[in-house]
């Protein structure tokens, strides 16, 4: 068979299984869900069950990665469960399986206690077990088991954690909120979950501090009469994915900024702006000044071919030359252009135009940046005439 786990929307943990039965009349695998009280419930069934270490890593694993974070998908998981284990877990299968009929409520048993160190197997599980994973017991929260995963994680060795109250054994907590979560999980009994949760730890024997991240879970143990005797914590670092993320979001802020600066500068710079597609010179976006220099409104000339806006209605065969010169990479500084626009078929006019070639990331050119300064237009005056030069009258003509 195989199962698969989830959280319902007021908390309950419940297990999917699909069955496969033995009988030919039934074409598809038989499905069925349980839900439990917490996913506690099912793993005092699951110890009980005595399934085998492998098969029990597996589920626990799955069943803590659910509580860790129960909007993920579920995962199906393979496992063969003989008939008493299947009823020990709640899962037998019966004549109806209608939703209905198996979506009940089932209590834990009243005989089993979660405790590693009296359930056979169950010690060599968690040492085993992937996940960093720390045992504490009693209200001063002593360290009675601790995994390889778990020392790594703080770069200490074993004796110096096990067998000490957590607040000695990792003094550098204090200041943070941690000791008082674990008081608040061992006087209420309710787990505690906690995602990317900032901690400031002393790792092995650094002599500074480190600023880290971490998922947490802290699951009360409770005994056969239902008292919470200690607490399971389960850790695992995220460091590097969330400063990763918080780069990525500062990266993506300081490119908003600037583009919003240079976007000011581009709406509010005294001269014409604009840029043209490479093709076919069409407005890709220009500035209110460019617009205004060709006595139309932005959202009339985008999209718009340059060529078709100025020397009146005919395009001018100089400036397609010259920005197909630009289009094929060359850069033309302070071209004079003189005409008539559409706009203003009257009045003769002059600009200084810079234009540049506008690359995508690979080279290739994609459109054509325009600056325009309109100067002003004034006709060359004719020379004046020379005057003949009046002669004085001769002495002799009087």
């Amino acid at each position: 068979m195989r199962v698969a786990f989830g959280v319902t929307e007021d908390g309950r943990f419940f297990v999917k299984a699909e069955l496969d039965s033995q009988k030919p009349s039934h074409k598809e695998p038989l499905a069925l869900i349980r839900t439990y009280e917490d996913e506690e419930a099912f793993l005092l069934r699951l110890i009980s069950a005595n399934v085998g270490v492998e098969d029990t890593t597996r589920l626990f694993s799955a069943i803590l990665e659910t509580v860790r974070n129960p909007a993920s998908s579920p995962d199906w998981l393979d496992v063969n469960f003989s008939s008493d284990q299947l009823a020990l877990l709640g899962l037998r299968e019966r004549r109806s399986m209608s939703r209905r009929e198996n979506d009940e409520v089932l209590p834990p048993p009243p005989t089993s206690v979660f405790d590693p160190f009296q359930v056979s197997g169950l010690y060599e599980l968690m040492i085993q077990a992937p996940m960093p994973l720390l045992m504490l017991a009693g209200p001063q929260h002593h360290c009675i088991f601790i995994n390889q995963p778990f020392v790594a994680l703080i770069r200490r060795d074993a004796s110096d954690i096990l067998g000490k109250p957590i607040r000695e054994a990792l003094s550098d907590l204090k200041g943070q909120p941690f000791y008082k979560l674990l008081d608040s999980v061992y006087a209420s009994g309710r787990p505690y979950v906690g995602k990317e949760v900032p901690t400031t730890l002393f790792k092995g024997n650094a002599a500074r501090e480190e600023s880290l991240y971490f998922d947490l879970i802290y699951h009360p143990i409770r005994s056969v009469a239902s008292k919470v005797t200690g607490i399971m914590v389960l850790a695992a670092e995220v460091t590097d994915h969330v400063l990763g993320r918080q780069t990525s979001e500062k990266r993506e802020a300081q490119l908003y900024d600037q583009w919003a600066e240079l976007d000011a500068v581009y709406r509010n710079v005294p001269i014409g702006l604009a840029l043209l597609d490479a093709k076919d010179f069409r407005f890709l976006r220009l500035n209110d000044r460019h617009a205004e220099i060709l006595g139309l409104p932005a959202e009339e000339l985008l999209g718009k071919k340059a060529l078709n806006l100025a020397f009146n209605t005919t395009p001018s065969t100089e400036l397609r030359a010259l920005l197909t010169r630009v289009a094929a990479g060359e850069t033309i500084e302070k071209h004079v252009v003189e005409g008539r626009l559409i706009a203003t078929p009257h009045t003769p006019r002059r600009w200084l135009v810079n234009y540049a070639p506008a690359r995508s990331a690979n080279g290739t050119v994609y459109g054509i940046t325009v600056a325009s300064l309109e100067v002003l237009f004034t006709e060359t005056p004719a020379p004046p005439k020379k005057r003949a030069a009046r002669q004085k009258p001769s002495p002799l003509a009087k």
